[in-house]
């Protein structure tokens, strides 16, 4: 009898082994990304993250594994083998992540064998001397983390204090100017462009609209207030809506200066499509498809958990991050595609830029267009690696070849009230540079006289 019972309870051990080895089996092979895309589609957008295929990849072969592992159990030591592997799994996974995160508390990930690593702005030679520089590189890349979503522009940064770098509710970074708030007869200059034009490596006093303003108040043509709306990212697109939010709210400049060029490409660069910028495809896809159900939300809630928690997860995103960039530096494919894009590029520029004289006439406005300079259009290169955040990526030649083709399409179309002031800076006898477009403190001041000398002999003589 005894013997009876024991054999039935490992009859029944091994057909509950069975049916769990087929259970992880048909989940194996269900838990697949086609699936997913369609059963979650407020989830996943448009395609899953190379991460989380990475992650379906690993957890279907091992519900395959286990499933057949469990299948196949003929006697109770079978069952005991298959339950001890999955403890060990779990173990093993404990383990790395432990070992992990000892390691990401000594080396970011980020940082490992990377040359694409940017390097801090108080670390490069023009700042290593500057006794405010740290603090300055501290309140930048919080002002960077600041980012919001803002109506009709995607994103925005403001309400940000600190002692180099402020920005109001306006999204106005402070900028020297004669008195503060404007004189009743003051004449308004609105300044926009993405970071170099905000200052990405200057002070609020030098920024480029701040020198800008002290030049033009030296002139004796008037009282100058200059506002400097420029913001991270920002393509001309998104800074004409800016104007247009601004004069609705009764604000009127009588000059309007826009700062571009740099981000037009850059972001048509890396979301492969001219006008689009990063933070709306991002927007885009949340928003793509019906509201996240129940289970989606919790489904978002493990995704960032893990990913924000993980020592695992954050190494997993760091690796698919740079395959993301490798894949990047291949685009354009060759020199007939950068042309293409490059002219879509600029036609998508050209749309933006029609519509202000519309916009100067009805709101009473004079404006002038700047094309600013990026490290590919000013000559031989006097900086080292040294100088730069990222010296490495700009070695990319076929993004170099994109700005290149789209600056000499700019170039042709000899626009009213447009200025190309790429190439300006060939000359330079000292690095101004820190990366692709912006500038030290010495640059930023040498742009603004070079704005400042291109205003003068179009508006005030």
């Amino acid at each position: 009898m005894a013997e009876n019972s024991q054999n039935e309870k490992a009859l029944k051990k091994k057909g509950a082994a069975q049916y769990l080895g087929i259970s992880l089996i048909v989940f194996g092979i269900v838990f697949n990304p086609w699936l997913l895309e369609w059963l979650f589609p407020s989830y996943i957008g448009d395609s899953l993250k190379a991460s989380n295929k990475i992650l379906i990849g690993f957890f279907q072969i091992v519900f395959l594994f286990f499933g057949f592992l469990f299948y196949r159990s003929r006697t109770s030591k079978d069952v005991k083998r298959a339950y001890f592997s999955v403890v060990l799994l779990f173990l093993m996974i404990l383990f790395v992540e432990g070992t992990l995160h000892l390691v990401s508390w000594f080396v970011p990930f980020a940082s490992l064998n990377n040359p694409n690593q940017m390097k801090p702005i108080y670390l490069l030679p023009y700042y290593q001397d500057q006794e405010w520089a740290r603090q300055f590189t501290e309140e930048l890349t919080a002002y960077g983390k600041s980012i919001e979503f803002a109506p009709y522009v995607n994103v925005t940064r403001k309400n940000f204090h600190g002692m180099h770098i402020n920005v109001n509710e306006d999204a106005c970074r402070k900028t020297w100017n004669p008195s503060s708030p404007p004189e009743p007869n003051s004449i308004v200059i609105f300044m926009f462009g993405g970071s170099a034009l905000f200052g990405y490596g200057s002070r609020d006093e030098r920024t480029i609209p701040s020198v800008f303003s002290q030049l033009i108040n030296q002139n004796p043509s008037g009282r100058y207030y200059v506002y400097n709306y420029g913001q991270f990212g920002y393509t001309i697109q998104q800074e004409i809506v800016k104007l247009l939010l601004l004069l609705r709210e009764g604000k009127r400049p009588d000059y309007v200066i826009f700062y571009d060029g740099v981000n037009e490409v850059t972001q048509a660069y890396h979301t492969r499509k001219a006008g689009s910028t990063k933070e709306e495809e991002q927007i885009r896809q949340k928003v793509a498809y019906r509201y996240p159900s129940p289970l989606e939300h919790f489904l978002i809630g493990i995704e960032e958990g893990f990913y924000k928690y993980s020592a695992i997860g954050s190494l997993l995103q760091e690796i698919t991050r740079r395959i993301d960039n490798a894949v990047t530096s291949d685009f354009p494919k060759d020199e007939t595609a950068a042309r293409e894009f490059a002219e879509q590029i600029a036609e998508n520029y050209l749309k933006s830029y029609s519509l202000l004289d519309c916009l100067s006439v009805g709101f009473g406005f004079q404006y002038l267009c700047i094309w600013q300079p990026v490290i590919f259009t000013e000559g031989p290169l006097i900086e080292k690696d040294s100088d730069f955040r990222d010296p490495v990526n700009l070695k990319n030649e076929k993004r170099k070849m994109l700005y290149l083709y789209t600056y000499e399409l700019m170039r042709q179309k000899k626009l009213k009230n447009f200025v190309d002031l790429s190439g300006s800076l060939s000359d330079r006898k000292e690095p101004l540079f820190i990366d692709l477009c912006h500038l030290n403190e010495n640059g930023d001041k040498q742009m603004a006289q070079k704005i400042y000398t291109v205003f003068k002999e179009k508006f005030l003589q």
